[in-house]
């Protein structure tokens, strides 16, 4: 086991060195074979590779799965490096805007969201900026 995280450790590593040679179609699909071990194996990765390799995970968690992606993505909201927790931010908020039933706020999550807004002056936060309006309705 453990084979499709291997599959999607090396697609993150390569869009870590040359993202203009990348797809995520691969990707895509994979997020969805995953079994507990990947998801483990993953887990684990999110703490020790590099910025690019973190940004691509958010990006492709934002297409999977709703219960094993959330959690990840709520951690990564919380990166230190701006461009990962941006990408984390716009995953974090597709997933939350997409799911039924409504997901409640998160205290935590809904005060990142608002500095990252803040730090990205604007640029790449469309749908955190709706998640925002979406969980300030009654």
């Amino acid at each position: 086991m453990a084979h499709t995280f291997a599959e999607l450790d090396g697609y993150f590593w390569q869009v870590a060195r040359t993202p203009e040679e990348s797809s995520p179609d691969s990707a895509l699909d994979s997020i969805f074979m995953m079994h507990e071990d990947d998801w483990a194996l993953l887990r684990h990765a999110l703490r020790d590779r590099p910025p690019a390799w973190r940004a691509e995970c958010a990006y492709i968690l934002g297409h999977g799965p709703f219960e094993e992606c959330l959690p990840m993505l709520l951690e990564l909201l919380f990166d230190p490096d701006l461009n990962v927790a941006s990408e984390a931010g716009s995953s974090y908020s597709a997933q939350v805007l997409e799911h039924q039933p409504r997901v409640p706020p998160d205290p935590e999550a809904v005060l990142r969201l608002g500095v990252i807004v803040n730090e990205n002056k604007g640029h790449h936060v469309s749908e955190i900026q709706e998640l925002l309006r979406y969980w300030a309705l009654p």
